[in-house]
């Protein structure tokens, strides 16, 4: 069977240094190049440019936000200062959930959470004179979050840490990372490439067998919808959210 390593997110925005130079210092991590940074977790997050670029409407499903960032902390009024410092403001739909969503300055919805050492262990970054702040993980919106777990467990190997309730489950990669599904009511899927609902974010995997690796997404439930680049091919997961698959060393 074919190594599908977790290896990438992008980000689509206007600006790609502007947002990537907000999230590095939002994290206290050096920037690599002008458009991406590796987190102290060792996940590569770069910037993606998308031309006539539209916002997600969170929390409406006309462009939902399709996939967000959790990033935990000790200190939610020191962390909002930070990010709102940075060009960040608070989401206007807040609710009572022990939460803080944020948009960053392309308009993404993320959420600050508070820290907890049995989920985030010690992958806490603490910073001289600022907040804490350490990337709990990713979350992808859905229909059916059991169902989409499982399609990604069955791609990255890993397995849940959080069992489901009646809107979360939490798995964990064979690197370690966690990733998340959120069921969402009245969920519509992203009309990529168009920027009708676009896709916002986007995972690239990383494989050592495109053939059999795209043999296996498909087998799971995945749609190919571009094998036209040697270097990777463009899938649609079984709730719509583009994703690719990336030869290594490409």
């Amino acid at each position: 069977m074919a190594k599908i390593t977790a290896g990438s997110l992008a980000i689509d925005c206007p600006d790609p240094k502007a947002l990537a130079t907000f999230y590095a210092k939002l994290l206290g991590v050096e920037m690599r190049g002008e458009d991406a940074f590796v987190t102290p977790e060792g996940l590569e997050i770069w910037f993606q440019p998308v031309e006539n670029y539209q916002a997600p409407t969170w929390p409406t499903q006309e462009r939902g936000q399709q996939i967000h960032l959790d990033f935990a902390t000790d200190d939610f009024d020191a962390a909002v200062a930070l990010a709102e410092s940075l060009g960040a403001r608070r989401a206007p739909d807040q609710g009572d959930h022990g939460w803080v969503v944020m948009l960053d300055p392309a308009g993404h919805p993320f959420c600050f959470v508070q820290h907890r050492d049995e989920v985030d262990g010690d992958r806490r970054l603490v910073r001289e004179g600022g907040p804490s702040i350490t990337l709990r993980g990713t979350y992808i919106d859905c229909p059916d979050h059991r169902a989409l777990a499982d399609f990604y467990v069955g791609l990255l190997g890993g397995q849940v840490i959080v069992e489901p309730d009646d809107e979360y489950v939490v798995m964990v990669t064979e690197t370690g990372r966690p990733l998340g599904f959120q069921k969402v009511e009245g969920y519509q899927a992203p009309a990529w490439p168009t920027q009708e609902r676009g896709q916002q974010m986007h995972f690239d995997f990383t494989v050592d067998d495109m053939d059999a690796a795209q043999a296996h997404a498909i087998d799971l439930g995945a749609k190919l919808v571009d094998d036209g680049q040697e270097s990777f091919h463009v899938f649609l997961d079984p709730a719509g959210h583009p994703f690719c698959l990336c030869r290594s060393g490409e």
